[in-house]
């Protein structure tokens, strides 16, 4: 996204534009089939739909704060401090990555196993199942 602040034309900035989508659309394809082979299927529908709420649904809002901040401080500002705000959340991600393997590997308590579709959980049962 840096690149993306520091083009100077707008060809170049079409082509890291375009990198930038491809590398989005793998993203969300590679998430997308991870929750599908990771979730139990009595829970997928209900996973898959908070993740699809979570990026097709609250993007609107996240482009609204950032135009509003653009307003403010600049495009080319916005940009790079979305790039640094995302860096550092990706770099919290990489170094806490072994522990959330180590809390996947945990095996889930059998009361949650017994939870039918049919039936609502609340926060609290799902995460006194971890």
């Amino acid at each position: 996204m840096g690149l993306l602040a520091s083009a100077a034309t707008v060809a170049i900035a079409s082509s890291i534009s375009f990198v930038f989508g491809l590398t989005l659309i793998t993203q969300f394809i590679g998430a997308s089939t991870l929750i599908q082979m990771e979730v139990p299927a009595e829970f997928r529908g209900r996973v898959l739909a908070l993740y699809s709420l979570a990026f097709a649904g609250l993007t609107p809002f996240g482009s609204l704060g950032l135009g509003l901040i653009a307003v403010l401080i600049g495009i080319a500002t916005t940009i790079v401090a979305t790039a640094i705000v995302s860096g550092l959340v990706s770099l919290g991600i990489l170094l806490r990555w072994r522990a959330l393997w180590q809390a996947r590997e945990k095996p889930l308590k059998k009361s949650l196993l017994r939870v039918k579709p049919s039936e609502s959980l609340d926060g609290r049962q799902i995460l006194s199942a971890f």
